[in-house]
This record gives C-alpha cells, sequence and structure tokens, in this order.
C-alpha cells in the first residue's frame, strides 16, 4: 500500500508492518522508500503514516465503465425477460440495449457528481 510518512512528507511503498496498542514502542513499519531502499523504521503505522487513497492516482475511464454498465443490464434485462417467460420472440433486443445504455448513462452522470443531491 502506498502511505505519506507524516514527519517528513515522503511517499513510500509499505511492505509489513507490526502495531501493537500494549506494547507501541515495540512497533515497526518495513517499506520502499522513494529511493527505492528497502527499510525497516520505528514508526507506528496507524499514528506515523497516512495511507494514501489507491483511486486519488487513477482517472476514471468512463466509456469503459458505461459499456461494462450496459452490459451488465443488459445480461439482466434478458434474464428478466426469461424468467418472467418471455422467450426468443417475447424479447425486443433493440430496446433491452436502449434501457441499459440509458441506465448505464444516468448511473455515471450521478457518479460524476460526487453524491452530491
Amino acid at each position: 500500500m502506498k502511505a505519506r510518512i507524516r514527519k517528513t512528507g515522503e511517499i513510500v511503498d509499505v511492505i509489513a508492518f507490526k502495531s501493537s496498542e500494549t506494547c507501541p514502542e515495540k512497533d515497526w513499519v518495513r517499506y520502499v522508500d522513494s529511493e527505492g531502499l528497502d527499510l525497516i523504521q520505528e514508526l507506528n503505522a496507524l499514528e506515523d503514516l497516512e495511507v494514501i487513497d489507491k483511486t486519488e492516482d487513477k482517472a476514471v475511464d468512463w466509456e469503459q465503465r458505461r459499456y461494462d454498465l450496459a452490459k451488465r443490464y443488459s445480461i439482466e434485462f434478458v434474464k428478466l425477460q426469461h424468467y418472467q417467460g418471455r422467450t426468443e420472440c417475447g424479447i425486443l433486443y433493440s430496446k433491452v440495449v436502449g434501457w441499459s445504455v440509458e441506465l448505464a448513462d444516468e448511473l455515471i452522470a450521478k457518479l460524476k457528481e460526487g453524491g452530491e443531491s
């Protein structure tokens, strides 16, 4: 996991750590620093490190997300049609595709708002 050492601001890759509430003086963190060195330091993982969110550096690929959502919705719509006893001739594929894309677009629009209502 990526973390920032609070005291120095250095971003490191944490490999392992030991943290104890009963014996904090024996806490340690093993990490790879910005120069590629594998180090073990007497640090408390909870107090001395700030975990960096994995999504912080990644941009969302909205087109891929749209495709994945529409595909999943299409599968569910077709399964629902079969479950209700409407087989081959009862399924209007163009409508299923339209509904799926419309739902995917609505969900993505809501996600892009960032939870604002």
